[in-house]
């Protein structure tokens, strides 16, 4: 919550990000474990605070009224419909990245923004071809792989915040190989160094 004020609910960022685009998306797989994502769950411009107002030409209480019901109460919202959402026996996390990369951040019109990549995930990536479950791969050797190759999307200029979900059965989380698999895959995207937050 207070990451989700820093970005949108502060004053600094209702001024700062005036205009800034969020989209949420969400990712399952199917019964084939295929990916299955489509057009983002949501798709909101911050419209900005009555800091940013023209006094003769804007209503104050119309603007801070939509800032707070048609931008916030709404991302609120759709994120505490995720996170009731059950959890799946595939998790293509790969291809969700991969999906990503060649949606928004590829459109020719942000390329001059500024891209914050947030991901709220336990990032136990679960295919047949992976099952960190099981076992988690060293990354130079996924990356020579077939299937590893296709699946390191580039996201130069984007910056990572990365929320690590904790599961209740015992997962290979704090394993340095998990650590350093997945700390080497998003450096190899070129991404921004961000941050990264453990959520029990």
């Amino acid at each position: 919550r207070a990451f989700f004020h820093d970005q949108f609910g502060s004053e600094e960022a209702q001024s700062n990000s005036r205009f800034s685009r969020i989209e949420i998306y969400s990712f399952r797989a199917k019964p084939s474990g295929d990916l299955e994502i489509g057009p983002p769950l949501l798709a909101l411009c911050n419209p900005g605070s009555v800091n940013d107002l023209t006094k003769y030409f804007q209503n104050p209480e119309a603007v801070r009224r939509r800032f707070e019901q048609d931008f916030l109460a709404r991302i609120e919202e759709q994120i505490k419909e995720l996170l009731t959402v059950k959890e799946s026996p595939r998790s293509p996390i790969f291809e969700a990245f991969k999906h990503i990369e060649s949606g928004t951040f590829s459109e020719p019109r942000f390329r001059k923004s500024r891209k914050l990549f947030v991901i709220a995930s336990d990032m136990i990536h679960n295919t047949k071809e992976y099952e960190f479950h099981k076992a988690v791969p060293l990354f130079d050797d996924f990356r020579r792989s077939a299937y590893g190759s296709q699946r390191i999307p580039q996201l130069a200029g984007v910056e990572i915040h990365l929320f690590q979900l904790r599961a209740e059965r015992p997962l290979p989380q704090d394993s340095e190989r998990f650590k350093q698999f997945w700390s080497s895959y998003f450096l190899a995207t070129n991404a921004k160094p961000g941050a990264r937050e453990d959520i029990p």
